[in-house]
This record gives structure tokens, sequence and C-alpha cells, in this order.
């Protein structure tokens, strides 16, 4: 196989290991604390991975410094 098809495969793979977890738990956090369209952004962000998980816990301020109400 060529370059290109092995990192096509690997890609798939990464998806295919990580998408699940990552979309099962921003689906039910998302739903558990009551917001809006759980399912498309547990689907958006389980394609991503881990990068998708780092982004959920941005936008719900779970990083050190990221305050929601201005302080």
């Amino acid at each position: 196989m060529t370059d290109v098809s092995w990192q096509f495969v690997r890609f798939v793979g990464t998806v295919l290991v990580l998408g699940p977890p990552v979309a099962y738990y921003v689906y039910r956090d998302r739903k558990r604390r009551g917001e809006s369209r759980p399912l498309a952004w547990a689907l958006g962000l389980g394609v991503l991975g881990i990068p998708g998980l780092i982004f959920h816990l941005y936008l719900r301020g779970d990083f050190a410094g990221s305050n929601r109400d201005g302080r």
C-alpha cells in the first residue's frame, strides 16, 4: 500500500476506536446539563476524537482560567 492509503487506514481506525467513547461522553454530558442538540454535538465531536473531547471540555469551562462569568 502507498503512504496515503496507510494514513487513511490509521485515520479510520482512530475514528472507530476513539469516536464512540467520546461521542457517548459528550452526548451524556450535554443531555445531563440540558444543553441543546446533544446528539448532533456527540456525532460531530465524536468524529474528531480526542480533539473533540478537548473542545467539548473547553466549551463547558472545565479548564483552569476559563471562567464563563467574566471574572
